[in-house]
């Protein structure tokens, strides 16, 4: 429940109820509550790479129609990081 900003070094994500985030090991970032609900979620830890199971990809590597989301679902960050007094 609850909305946060995820902010990266890739860029700044904009995360709701229901959103899945896959931060790539090694990132710096930090999560931003911007609701006033609080923000709960679940941390799953990896070891490799995370993507789709293979029965929901076509031998081309694209979402199959009983797929339980699709290309246009989603998104990746949508504005560069900046911190305040940066002179780039």
């Amino acid at each position: 429940t609850g909305t946060a900003r995820l902010e990266t070094t890739y860029g700044v994500l904009e995360i709701g109820e229901g959103d899945y985030a896959v931060v790539p090991t090694g990132t710096i970032h930090r999560w931003v509550p911007t609701g006033t609900e609080q923000v709960r979620a679940l941390v799953i830890e990896a070891r490799g790479h995370i993507r789709p199971p293979k029965r929901y990809l076509s031998q081309y590597g694209q979402f199959l129609e009983h797929a339980p989301y699709c290309e246009r679902d989603l998104r990746g960050p949508t504005t560069p990081l900046l911190a305040e007094g940066d002179n780039v």
